[in-house]
């Protein structure tokens, strides 16, 4: 995030402090920052929904947040020389011009994959002229841009979220940069897309979420 293209902002000490994208609602910590800076920071923005902490950070995010939901989460980067093609599912790039086709998509969806649009890339995989699947960029740096995948309920499990995911990856790849994907360690279809695309572990993280609100755009 502290190398992101997107706009943060920053709170605490140097070496112990929080770092957000309001836009994101994506909050993290680094170092060791006193869990009153976190709950304070979390009050001043509050749009956001998910907090993300090292393994040995539990006990700050958890005195910090204590209603949160908490789960463990793998971090996984994409090391995999060759990319799987889309086959027969129709998919590319999203541009502007598709503004009239994202309002079929969830409104949180709908938000990412805008600002995705214009700050990032997002691919589509497209049935009767709606997109049933979507892959978009979160945060980016230099090197690294993070994935999400987010299918239609009725259009999962038919492989469209591969096949965006593989056309997305490797526009990545055209620039430089590796993908990456963040997944609970639970959601099992997601972690199989990530594996059959060619991303390997890379580490763990802890993620914290505000009570009620449901990340449904990871996965497909």
């Amino acid at each position: 995030m502290l190398l992101s293209n997107m706009d943060c902002e920053i709170r605490g000490p140097a070496g112990n402090f929080v770092v957000w994208q309001a836009e994101a609602g994506l909050m993290a910590i680094i170092g060791r920052p006193d869990p009153f800076l976190i709950r304070d920071a979390l009050a001043t923005c509050k749009h956001i929904v998910t907090l993300l902490a090292a393994p040995d950070q539990v006990r700050v995010a958890a005195a910090a947040a204590p209603q949160w939901e908490m789960s463990g989460a793998q971090r996984l980067v994409h090391v995999e020389t060759r990319i799987q093609r889309p086959g027969l599912v129709r998919v590319r790039m999203l541009s502007p011009r598709d503004a009239d086709a994202i309002p079929n998509l969830p409104g949180n969806i709908r938000t990412n994959v805008a600002s995705a649009i214009r700050d990032g890339a997002a691919s589509a995989a497209w049935i009767a002229g709606q997109p049933v699947c979507v892959c978009y960029t979160g945060w980016q740096t230099e090197s690294l841009c993070d994935l999400a995948v987010f299918t239609q309920p009725h259009h999962r499990g038919k492989g469209y979220a591969t096949a965006a995911a593989a056309y997305l990856i490797s526009h990545i790849r055209s620039t430089g940069r590796l993908a990456c994907w963040l997944s609970d360690e639970s959601n099992t279809p997601s972690l199989n897309v990530a594996r059959k695309l060619g991303f390997r572990l890379s580490g763990r993280v802890i993620v914290l979420r505000q009570p009620f609100v449901q990340e449904k755009d990871r996965h497909g």
